[in-house]
This record gives structure tokens, sequence and C-alpha cells, in this order.
């Protein structure tokens, strides 16, 4: 078992080098559909990049930040769900030295690498200190399809903005943020988006801002005919 093969979508996990005897047990103890299922949940968890790498960073080293949880739709419960990690893990690694041999980022790569610099980084205070001193509005488009780490990455960098305090605060200025979107256009399941996020962030931005918070709903369609919005 010696390969694995990624693609332009998810990857297909092929094969896992290392202690292929965890492999052929779940096959076996999944029976003759097993490898459909260890397939199919592999992938699951693949969609869910980057959640998915941060869940198993967060159980090798305890000192990691924080995580949303995660179900891999394993059966068996934790000791079945710890196999399931183990194996994707091993799966995962086999896509990232394919990926260094390459010289290559992907896009989940770029997500966990900025979320990290704001939160572990050892430089993160000033990154966030910096970031202040030359940002004085944040737009988020399309905000409906919004993955848990994306507003993740959102928050950490208003956090000082929400607090009253910062450089620009002290110099008399207010900084922003804009979010627009619509949570029945969320298209990107597929891709890690939330439409969930859009409600929490109503909610947290009008506790986070108090007085500071405007919410306007769109209400008048300038996009389709009369007949259709009629029908």
């Amino acid at each position: 078992m010696k390969d694995l093969i990624p693609s332009l979508n998810p990857p297909v996990f092929h094969h896992v080098k290392d202690k292929p005897a965890l492999f052929f047990d779940m096959m076996k103890d999944r029976g003759i559909k097993g490898w459909d299922k260890v397939f199919s949940i592999l992938n699951t968890l693949y969609a869910k990049r980057p959640i998915s790498e941060l869940l198993l960073r967060s159980t090798e080293n305890e000192n990691n930040p924080p995580i949303p949880p995660l179900t891999t739709g394993g059966e068996g419960g934790f000791s079945e769900e710890k196999r399931t990690l183990e194996l994707y893990s091993k799966c995962l690694n086999q896509y990232k030295n394919k990926k260094l041999e390459r010289h290559l980022l992907d896009f989940d790569d770029l997500e966990i690498m900025t979320y990290e610099a704001l939160v572990s980084h050892p430089e993160w205070q000033n990154i966030l200190y910096s970031f202040d001193e030359h940002t004085d509005h944040i737009l988020v488009d399309e905000f409906q399809d919004t993955n848990s780490i994306q507003w993740q990455i959102i928050d950490k960098l208003t956090e000082e903005w929400r607090s009253g305090i910062g450089s620009k605060r002290s110099k008399g200025k207010t900084p922003t943020i804009f979010l627009v979107g619509d949570d029945k256009q969320s298209i990107y399941l597929f891709r890690g988006a939330n439409a969930g996020v859009f409600e929490e962030a109503k909610n947290r931005l009008s506790a986070w801002l108090g007085n500071e918070y405007h919410f306007e709903e769109a209400k008048e369609n300038f996009r389709s005919l009369p007949a259709i919005i009629n029908f």
C-alpha cells in the first residue's frame, strides 16, 4: 500500500503506507461493503478540511487552540472515531508529502496558516497590531458561504475593534465590519460552508457592538421580473 492519488476533486484515498492492518481491520469490521464505507468517511473528512485537519492537530497536541466540534460519521463511538482519524491522518500525510514534492499549497492550507498565524504563531500579537494599524474596514461578501474557520479568522481580526480599544479608537476612529449575504443562496456546503454562521454572526455582532450594530434586511427583489416574483 504505497500511494495516495490527489485530483482536482477531493483526493482519492487509495492506499496507506504505514500499518496496513488498520485499513484491513476497518474493512473487515464493516463487512463486504467496508471499502465503500471507509472511502466515504475519508472523503467526508477531507471535505471538512480545514476543520478536520485542525482536529487532528488538537488530538496530537493539547496546547493547540480549540476548534469547532466535528463528527466523522463513525458508528462505533469514541474508539471507532479514533481509529478513523488515525487512518485519515495517514492518508492526509501522504497528500501533504505530494504537495511538498511539488512546492504547492491548496486553499485549505492558506486558511489553516492564516488561522494559526493569528492564534498560535509566536508573533501573533504583532501580526494583529499591524493589521489594526493598517486596516479601517472589513467587507465580507457572500457571507452565507463562510465556513467555521473563516468566521474564526474574522473574529480574531476584529477582537480589538470590538473591545473598544486599539490604535484607531485612541485616535477617534471607529473601524467597521460589513457582512452581506443571503442564507437562502448558500451553495458551498460541499466546501465546508456553514449557513448557520450567518445567524451566529448577527447574534454575536449585536452583543459585541451594542449600539454600533446595525442590521438591514433587503426586502425588494431587483433581479427578477414581477411575474417570477409573484409566482
